[in-house]
């Protein structure tokens, strides 16, 4: 069984960013965590939340462009992004979901 729970350079290697940037998140409330004690961890499901949410950002972003069918084009392509994005990630935190 997987943990449920990661440590800080788990969850970096994960987004495929550095334990000094996953720390900078953290401190800007932008990626949750849980103490444990003196134990940082980051749950796994919050990663996914994570993706699901910058990536929402991103589209918010290109809805204010002036052509409608490319923002539209670009959804469409976002949200299979989104979607093979998202199996990616189930199968490696190993949610069984996949």
């Amino acid at each position: 069984m997987d943990a449920l729970l990661l440590t800080v350079s788990e969850a970096a290697g994960l987004l495929g960013i550095s334990r000094s940037k996953a720390y900078e998140l953290i401190a800007a409330e932008e990626l949750h965590s849980v103490r444990i004690g003196t134990c940082r961890r980051v749950p796994r499901q919050v990663l996914v939340h994570y993706i699901e949410r910058l990536c929402a950002e991103h589209i918010a972003d290109l809805a204010g462009h002036r052509d409608t069918r490319m923002v539209e084009r670009v959804y469409r392509h976002r949200n299979q992004t989104i979607d093979v994005g998202r199996a990616a990630m189930q199968k490696a935190l190993g949610d069984g979901t996949t």
